[in-house]
């Protein structure tokens, strides 16, 4: 009733106003120095901190404001932006509105009366809240070896934080040598170019990985099977012109397993790897080993203080936030399950060990890592459960949670292939799997509706074309702009990029 009564008042105000102009057109909208008018309107994120990461603006058709906002967005505690002719002020009942500043509730419709101060002449703006338009991840570039074949599992895909595009670091066959060896490709926004020398690396043993420092340049990971003990982890960078090894090849003197290794650069630009050694009657085998190099050369050992029960450790994630590196690791043996350790210059603490997953889990795969702007941690998970196949997201923040605690309920697959997960700009997790018989799979992708609190059913991305069960790629840009990549599975091997780009509303 109140309400009913407010937009009464409301309209009745801007009917009397109009009424006592008789220099005003006939469509309401005023003419010579008098608009009584709103030009722009939107909802922004420095004036909404913890509730936007992006910016919204609106579109005004006459004397209509739409404003197209995530589902995920809390709608009733929103501070707008806009601009009004000179000397207009913009009311809604009783309450006068300064941009910027005047927090209020959007999940209906709401009447603003913008009136002229000297003339009083009025007019009544109705702001409506939508839904973006439907999305949906579209095909757009594909990366061929030409003359050489892709080893098609070892690829890591990145977003360079400084032109916000992907880069591909992945493997061919070089003709001469018959030698699996690194190349890599930037995605310019219609194709992918080169960078620098194709098969610029010594043989690639496996553990690919790739990261950039907050200048973007690019660092790649791998286990070299040129180094002077075949398999021990090398390091890459390119300058500008070539690509150069950082300290020495094979900096650690073992052989590491060759399905698993991550690497990350802290703010600073020292560089950060976690892999599993593999050298029989070595210190390093089957643990999770912490190398890190800061300039003057490269320091290695075992991740301190892990439980002696861990029999092996796979799965390794490195990710870049803040002043520090964050890791999680996947462990074999009692009481193992996942484990999450912080690197901050130099210096390692352990933030949760020996948990994120269900007590009746008999098996685990691989995991994720992923960031929201505040610092809360997104880690996705996997495990069998009574025969289920499971994922399971988990949320932690830093110095708040002694724990970490489910987010949603659990996402049901029928096998574990290969899985990823990131968060768009509006902190809507996206998880991507492969999902069909052994070998060949299709890409899965499934998101949070923030709204509902649950899962949305999952999406088949390019149905059809099978892709390879092993390495995948997400990531959104600063925009918001989503990206998807994975490599075929039909010789010739061909890498597959996806954008999340938008449909008519009636498209499927």
């Amino acid at each position: 009733m109140k309400n009913w009564l407010k937009l009464c008042t409301v309209a009745g105000c801007a009917m009397f106003m109009a009424a006592c102009v008789s220099d005003k057109s006939v469509d309401g909208r005023g003419s010579g120095d008098y608009k009584a008018e709103i030009t722009s309107f939107g909802f922004y994120a420095e004036d909404n901190a913890g509730v936007l990461v992006l910016d919204y603006e609106g579109e005004i058709t006459g004397r209509d404001i739409v404003v197209a906002l995530p589902e995920s967005v809390d709608k009733t505690q929103l501070k707008a932006r806009f601009t009004v002719s000179d000397g207009d002020i913009v009311s809604v009942g009783d309450e006068i509105f300064e941009s910027g500043s005047t927090v209020y509730d959007y999940s209906s419709p709401v009447d603003m009366l913008v009136s002229d101060s000297e003339s009083k002449y009025a007019q009544v703006f109705s702001v409506n809240i939508t839904k973006p338009v439907n999305k949906v991840w579209t095909h757009v570039g594909t990366l061929k070896a030409e003359e050489n074949e892709f080893t098609r599992s070892d690829f890591k895909m990145k977003l360079n934080p400084v032109d916000q595009l992907p880069y591909l670091v992945y493997c061919v066959t070089e003709t001469a040598s018959d030698e699996d060896k690194l190349a890599f490709a930037k995605w310019d926004g219609s194709e992918f170019v080169r960078i620098g020398e194709e098969a610029f690396s010594t043989e690639v043993g496996g553990a690919v990985d790739l990261e950039f420092d907050t200048k973007g340049t690019p660092f790649v990971l791998y286990a070299d099977r040129g180094a002077s003990v075949s398999n021990a982890p090398t390091v890459m960078t390119y300058d500008g012109s070539a690509w150069k090894v950082v300290g020495t090849s094979g900096f650690i003197p073992y052989a590491v397993n060759t399905s698993h290794g991550a690497l990350a650069v802290d703010a600073t630009g020292r560089i950060v790897v976690v892999t599993t050694g593999n050298g029989r009657n070595t210190e390093y085998y089957r643990l999770a080993t912490l190398s890190s190099y800061s300039g003057s050369g490269w320091t290695s050992g075992v991740i301190p203080n892990r439980p002696t029960t861990y029999t092996s450790t796979y799965y390794q994630k490195a990710r870049r936030f803040g002043e520090s590196v964050y890791i999680g690791v996947a462990n074999v043996g009692t009481g193992g399950f996942y484990s999450l350790y912080k690197w901050t210059n130099g210096s390692v603490s352990t933030l949760v060990e020996s948990g994120l997953t269900n007590s009746s889990a008999t098996n685990w795969n691989d995991l994720a890592i992923d960031f929201a702007d505040d610092g809360t941690m997104y880690f996705l998970s996997s495990q069998q459960v009574d025969g289920a196949y499971l994922f399971q997201v988990y949320t932690y923040k830093d110095g708040e949670d002694s724990a970490p605690r489910p987010f949603g309920a659990s996402v049901p697959t029928t096998r574990f292939g290969a899985h990823t997960m990131a968060l768009d700009r509006d902190g809507v997790p996206y998880i991507v799997y492969t999902l069909g018989s052994s070998g060949a799979r299709y890409l899965q992708v499934v998101s949070y509706d923030r709204e509902q609190r649950k899962w949305l059913d999952p999406v088949t991305v390019d149905v059809d074309n099978e892709i390879a069960s092993e390495g995948l790629f997400i990531a959104f840009d600063d925009e918001n702009v989503g990206y998807l990549g994975a490599m075929g599975y039909v010789k010739p091997y061909e890498f597959r990029l996806y954008k999340l780009l938008e449909v008519e509303s009636d498209t499927e």
